[in-house]
């Protein structure tokens, strides 16, 4: 979670910093909302959308696929939601500052996933090509035995 949390903040600095540079959304009235207003609840509900998928997909490690979709889903209901909060209220988003932040959002997620996934696998083959287990398991087991 702490990974996404990263991803998820480092694609919204990215879109403020590339795309919006301070901009501001006009609303009715005279109120005005800046895209940095915006991230706030945008990343929090970009994070609530990935908890919720991963509570409902309860996967061992190793299920590249489906995490895959999982990811993916929640960040299309995320995209999904904000465009229709867009229609129906009057917010006029940039569509470059939406596009860039879940492109940016969604392969920062799938990347850092991958490249943890590359350490376990590593990890295991360490293991594996030593020819034992983890350490400290000699010393549990020769405690078991005696």
């Amino acid at each position: 979670m702490l990974l996404d949390a990263l991803a998820v903040t480092l694609a919204l600095i990215l879109a403020n910093q590339v795309v919006a540079r301070g901009a501001a959304i006009a609303l009715p009235g005279d109120a005005g909302l800046t895209y940095p207003q915006l991230s706030v609840p945008l990343g929090t509900g970009w994070l609530a959308a990935l908890a919720t998928c991963r509570r409902v997909v309860r996967l061992p490690r190793g299920y590249w696929r489906t995490e895959c979709r999982c990811i993916a889903r929640a960040s299309f209901i995320v995209l999904g939601a904000v465009c229709m909060a867009a229609v129906v209220l009057p917010l006029d988003i940039d569509r470059p500052f939406m596009a860039v932040t879940f492109a940016a959002g969604l392969l920062l997620q799938l990347v850092s996933r991958w490249l943890i996934r590359r350490a376990a696998l590593r990890r295991r083959d360490d293991r594996a090509r030593t020819g034992g287990p983890h350490l400290g398991s000699e010393a549990r087991s020769a405690a078991v035995h005696e």
